[in-house]
Parts: C-alpha cells; sequence; structure tokens
C-alpha cells in the first residue's frame, strides 16, 4: 500500500500523520493518545469526545488542525457524502488513504521540508528558548526590565515533539504582533474562531469537525495537485521585506492555505533527552526534547482578501476590505450575538462555515436549536490579556421566518447597547458630574456587567420567540411589537437595579444626592421613550415613542 511506503521513508522521523500524538479524551473518561487518523475510532462503544491538552488555546487550535486537514484531504463533495461520513464515520484506513497524498508535508523534524517551518535551516540566527512559541509567554523586554508578574519566566523549560508541534501551530494559526518584521497570523493577532455542534447530547468530536468542515471548492485545483500552494513550508518561504510588504492571496497560493499560514519564519531545534526530562506541558517523557528554536523576521505577509471559513468578519467602512473579528476584554457576550450567529449585514457577517452547517444540522432533521462555540485570544497587541471561551445557542427557523427573527435580535441587542450606555451615563453624573470621565474603569466595567447580568434574559426570550416565529405566518409585527415591550421591562428593571446598587441612595451625602435624583429621573425618562435616548431605545424595538403634550393655548 503507498501509504505504508510512504512511512517507511519517514520511519525514522516525526511524522503528524503516522505518530500518535494528540491526547484526547473519550466519553468514558478515559484519555489515550491518537494519530489524525484514529479520530473516529471506537465511535460506537467509546468515542472521541474532546481534545485533552490540558490547555484551551491548544485544544483549540488541535480542532482547527483537524479541520484544516479533513478540508484538505477528506471534504465532502455535497450534502449527500457529508450526510453519509455523520452517519457512519470513516475507520483509520479510510482516513490514512486520504492522507496518504500529503505524508510529506506533515513531517516534523529531518533535513528536508518540516510541518509549521521555515525551508532555511535559518543556522545563523540565534537560539530563542522554546517558551517563546506560547503566546502567552513574556517577552524579551518584559523579561529584561522584570515586568513578567504574572506569566512568569523560566516554567516552560522544554516540549515533547508532540507539544512543540502544537505549540508551533498555534502560534503560526493565532499569532500575534512579535516586533519589526514578526508578522501576525493570516487573521491578526489571536482571531475568533467560531464552530457550530448539534445541541443534543454530547457531541462526539469526529462529527463536531465534521460538521465545521468545508466542502471541495471547486474554483481552485484539487488539494492533491497543489502542496506547495497549500503548505508553504514545502517551498522557499515568500518572505515580506520592504514596504510595501509582498503579500500573499489565495489567487497566488491556494484558498486551503487558510488553514496552514506560516506567517512566523521557525526552525525547531531537537535534542536527544538523555535526562529523561518530562515535557513542561504534557507531562510525557518523550525520547526527544525540544529546548529552542531559531527565526529569522520577514515571515509570509498575508493579503487582507485571504478569508477563512471558521472566522466571523466585519468592515469598518462601507466598501471596505472585511477583517477578521477579535475577542474584546470581557469576552464574548450576546452583544456580539448577531455578529458572529445572526444573519449577515453590510457591516459585519459571521464565519461562512456557521451558515454552511446550520444547513446540515436542519437536514438532520429533529432539531430546532445548535450551539455555537466560540474561543479565541484577547490580545493587546503583543500581550495576551486572556483565552476566551463561549458557547451560545443558533436558532434555526424556517427559511421564511429567518429574516423577521433576525431583524427583531439585532433590534434588541442594540437597545440593550443603548440601555448598558444610559446606565453608566446615569452613575456618572450621579458620582462624579457631567465632566467626569466616562471612559474610567469603574464606569467601563458596569457596561460589560450590565451585559453579564441580561444575559441569561436575553437567550430565554430569544428561545421562546425562536419557537413563536418557527410555527408563525401572517404578519410578525405584533410579535415583534411584544418582543419589544418585554425586552424594555427587562432593560428597565436592571438598569435601574444597577443604578442604585452603584449609586446607594441610604448613605449618600447630600451633593451627590443632589445630582442622584435627577439622573435617576433621566433615566426612567429614557425607558419612556422620552429624551435623545429614550428616542433611540424605543426605535431599537420598532415601538412607537410617546406623542409630546400640546402646550395650551394664549387663551386657556
Amino acid at each position: 500500500m503507498k501509504f505504508e511506503s510512504d512511512l517507511l521513508s519517514v520511519f525514522m522521523t516525526f511524522s503528524l500523520l503516522a505518530t500518535p500524538w494528540l491526547p484526547v479524551r473519550r466519553r468514558s473518561g478515559a484519555k489515550s493518545v491518537i494519530r489524525p487518523a484514529e479520530i473516529a475510532s471506537n465511535f460506537a462503544d467509546d468515542p472521541v469526545v474532546a481534545f485533552a491538552w490540558g490547555r484551551p488555546d491548544f485544544d483549540a487550535a488541535a480542532r482547527e488542525f483537524m479541520i484544516g486537514l479533513l478540508a484538505t484531504a477528506f471534504a465532502p463533495a455535497d450534502g449527500k457524502t457529508f450526510l453519509a461520513w455523520w452517519r457512519d464515520p470513516p475507520e483509520a484506513a479510510q482516513l490514512d488513504e486520504a492522507f496518504a497524498p500529503f505524508v510529506a508535508a506533515f513531517v516534523l523534524d529531518g533535513e528536508g521540508a518540516r510541518f509549521g517551518q521555515d525551508m532555511d535551516a535559518l543556522a545563523d540566527a540565534d537560539e530563542t528558548p522554546i517558551s517563546g512559541l506560547l503566546i502567552e509567554a513574556p517577552g524579551a523586554n518584559t523579561i529584561k526590565e522584570n515586568k513578567d508578574l504574572f506569566q512568569k519566566r523560566g516554567q516552560v523549560q522544554g516540549l515533547s515533539r508532540a507539544a512543540a508541534a502544537m505549540a508551533l501551530f498555534t502560534l503560526q494559526t493565532f499569532a500575534p504582533s512579535g516586533g519589526a518584521g514578526h508578522r501576525v497570523s493570516l487573521r491578526g493577532g489571536g482571531p475568533l474562531t467560531t464552530l457550530v455542534a448539534p445541541s443534543y447530547g454530547t457531541t462526539e468530536l469526529w462529527r463536531l469537525l465534521w460538521l465545521n468542515t468545508p466542502q471541495v471548492d471547486s474554483a481552485y485545483p484539487p488539494a492533491h495537485d497543489s502542496k506547495e500552494r497549500i503548505f508553504p513550508w514545502l517551498a522557499p518561504t515568500m518572505t515580506s521585506e520592504g514596504k510595501p510588504p509582498r503579500t500573499v492571496s489565495p489567487h497566488s497560493s491556494h484558498i486551503l492555505q487558510a488553514f496552514w499560514g506560516m506567517p512566523r519564519r521557525i526552525r525547531l531545534s531537537f535534542g536527544p533527552n538523555t535526562s529523561r526530562a518530562q515535557c513542561s506541558i504534557t507531562g510525557e517523557i518523550d525520547d526527544c526534547i525540544v529546548a529552542t528554536y531559531r527565526t529569522r523576521p520577514y515571515g509570509v505577509s498575508y493579503d487582507a482578501s485571504f478569508e477563512h471559513n471558521l472566522s466571523p468578519y466585519y468592515r469598518p467602512k462601507a466598501k471596505g476590505d472585511w477583517l477578521p473579528v477579535h475577542p474584546q476584554p470581557g469576552g464574548v457576550l450576546y452583544k456580539d450575538w448577531p455578529s458572529v450567529a445572526g444573519e449577515a449585514s453590510e457591516e459585519e457577517r459571521p464565519a461562512r462555515i456557521v451558515a454552511i452547517a446550520a444547513r446540515r444540522v436542519r437536514s438532520l432533521g429533529r432539531v430546532a436549536e445548535a450551539r455555537l462555540l466560540a474561543a479565541g485570544f484577547d490580545m493587546d497587541n503583543m500581550k495576551a490579556r486572556g483565552f476566551v471561551e463561549t458557547e451560545m445557542p443558533i436558532f434555526l427557523l424556517p427559511e421564511e421566518a429567518i429574516e423577521e427573527f433576525h431583524h427583531s435580535a439585532r433590534g434588541i441587542v442594540g437597545a440593550a447597547d443603548l440601555a448598558a450606555s444610559a446606565t453608566g451615563i446615569a452613575v456618572r453624573i450621579a458620582l462624579a458630574g457631567e465632566r467626569a470621565d466616562g471612559k474610567a474603569t469603574p464606569f467601563s466595567a458596569l457596561r460589560e456587567a450590565f451585559f453579564q447580568e441580561t444575559q441569561d434574559d436575553f437567550f430565554a426570550l430569544l428561545r421562546e420567540f425562536a419557537h413563536r416565529f418557527a410555527s408563525f405566518s401572517g404578519d410578525p409585527t405584533p410579535m415583534q411589537h411584544e418582543i419589544g415591550d418585554r425586552w424594555l421591562k427587562i432593560l428597565k428593571a436592571r438598569s435601574l437595579a444597577m443604578f442604585e446598587e452603584a449609586v446607594g441612595f441610604d448613605v449618600l451625602p447630600l451633593k451627590i444626592m443632589e445630582r442622584a435624583v435627577p439622573a435617576r429621573r433621566d433615566l426612567i425618562g429614557a425607558f419612556s421613550g422620552f429624551g435623545g435616548m429614550g428616542r433611540k431605545i424605543f426605535a431599537a424595538l420598532d415601538l412607537e415613542p410617546p406623542q409630546p403634550k400640546k402646550k395650551a393655548g394664549k387663551a386657556a
């Protein structure tokens, strides 16, 4: 068999297709290490349900690795093919056969092309501690100035080949700014990735990955004929010196390179593990240890036209470039739901896979709701503030109900955004006066807290009306007004409660009381439709604002 002969040629190397290296957890709780082709092994009795790296960023990157591999070597040609492999997952031998043409692209070490690494050996570059591959690791300047207070130096001394491979792939996939010439990932630093999962039962990992694997794109040459255009490490690196830098686009490479970007020029340094040291991440004792790597600036710079199937996009200017969404402080909240799970608009667009996966879930029948899994780094330029993970529902409505439902959803999110602002303004005026800085931490934190405290109410309301929209026929206007009325009451109650808690009427000095009373009065007025803010809230909810009272005539 061709795959077996290819394996013989890499027998003395670490092959990411031939070597068990992916740690997983099965439904029973048992943990094991598998090859990619074994992702659906023992599916009937004890299927794999999750990766088990012990790091959420590695788990998220491993999901993208497997989706990219399936999209490259085993993508469904149509809906019929998708359903066949969903119902009866492939055996390891079937996936091995599909992966066989790509074996050379997944060799991690050796003298030739290496997975995710520059073809040049970079022999003249200095050795860098392997901890530098981890996105949260303190940078050289942070260590020099002794500012590594939360992420301490020296925590990662050496990695097994498996952990080094995943650290490398995670960096290349999510790479933040790394200083002059050290390029960001194809989607910028720490992009948000969204996947769709069925909401019923425990999702087997195979089905999660398969549901989010895009179909074959007939506009591009077959993957097995385009290896050097898909895997940039199989050819000399397209470096990006100069101003403006030379960029790579889908048309100068291949659309599948979106899964295999290589913005950083890196070469791992492998050594024998004579001391039998444990991997600093997995605890594994590998025969080889990776303690350092070499790097040079000016790796591949990707054109903005390169879009990724798994990320939502937004457009800051009309007819401008679409840019990938990135997590923000506070995480992914329901204020982000329309942009990551709703219908596309002129300003924002969910990941392409969301609509594809939603159609696939509908084709399975019996399902009215699915889950959106969102994950990514919250970055402040080069600094990782945290790794964000969240789940949100997706409502699978009949085609004729989708537009009206999502119009209402955008409206209640818009009203909540205005209500959060109105609450923050009222608290600021009460405590600090009109001229106080509205961006000060206590007031900006209040805004995020407003969304967190109304999130359960939002999804409960949306879920109820999704079921009603699904079976409703006729004019939706009365139902949309009902949604608006109920949401307005929820916003008003939460806003006043947060205002009173933040201001604390029981212990206020007279000077603050003089500001707090009118601030509260104006807040109540906004939720009654008065003032500029009130008119905006009512407009977002498609509600008629109150009509101003006519002034009495002179004779009266």
